[in-house]
């Protein structure tokens, strides 16, 4: 029996790992409840910013990356 829903979503091993060193530009989305700011990335990976505004787009360097979530630092210009 083939269900519908094996049929429509493509199937792509996620990785955390590909994140590690990475750095990126990305913006602050959220705010979470110890006052770090947070991105969403690929497939709601979630990204804290210590030191951040909402809003706010800054350069960062991946320097803890979990499985579901990572720690990032500003890179200053």
């Amino acid at each position: 029996m083939r269900r519908w829903f094996l049929a429509t979503t493509p199937i792509v091993p996620f990785s955390a790992a590909r994140f590690r060193g990475e750095r990126r530009e990305v913006t602050i989305e959220d705010i979470g409840s110890k006052g770090d700011g947070i991105a969403y990335l690929d497939r709601g990976y979630i990204l804290f910013v210590p030191e951040t505004e909402l809003d706010e787009t800054v350069f960062v360097e991946f320097e803890r990356v979990m499985q579901r979530f990572a720690v990032a630092a500003v890179l200053e210009d």
